[in-house]
């Protein structure tokens, strides 16, 4: 994997970073003219919306091998390559602490599946930095999830 591949995976993570710079804000009264709520309702878009993107991001591999021929195009590969995208959509139309644990637990199992079912046809580098990459997401979710709720109180 080239280096420019792995800075665009880590590049991604900041979206997730300015979401819970934007909730920790919002727990402290909010960003420049934006009240704590906006602030609040700004952080919660942005991590849902980017870790749906993110999540689809994922499947859409697996759409992209399959059409290339790197995997078997069959019913169960269709399946694994759309149901990202579902959960995501799920994620984003629940919203709120729901929708982040949604996310969370897609971007978590849909790793499990790769790494127990996928690594005979995805690099090796590419597991490793999904597993990185999982991890920060995941963590960054959860913390931005406690923020905005601690928040909310």
């Amino acid at each position: 994997m080239s280096q420019e591949s792995r800075a665009a995976g880590y590049l991604g993570l900041l979206p997730f970073v300015a979401s819970l710079a934007l909730a920790l804000s919002a727990n402290a009264g909010g960003v420049a003219s934006w009240s704590a709520a906006e602030t609040r309702a700004y952080a919660e878009q942005l991590g849902l919306s980017w870790g749906a993107i993110i999540l689809t991001f994922v499947g859409a591999v697996h759409w992209g091998l399959a059409v290339a021929g790197a995997c078997a195009w069959q019913p169960k590969s269709v399946l694994t390559a759309i149901t990202p995208s579902a959960v995501a959509l799920l994620g984003l139309w629940l919203g709120g602490i729901q929708g982040y644990s949604i996310l969370i637990a897609g971007l978590g199992f849909f790793w499990l599946y790769e790494r127990r079912y996928c690594t005979e046809f995805l690099p090796a580098d590419y597991v490793q930095l999904r597993r990185v990459l999982t991890f920060a997401v995941c963590s960054l979710l959860a913390l931005t999830a406690i923020a905005l709720d601690v928040g909310s109180l």
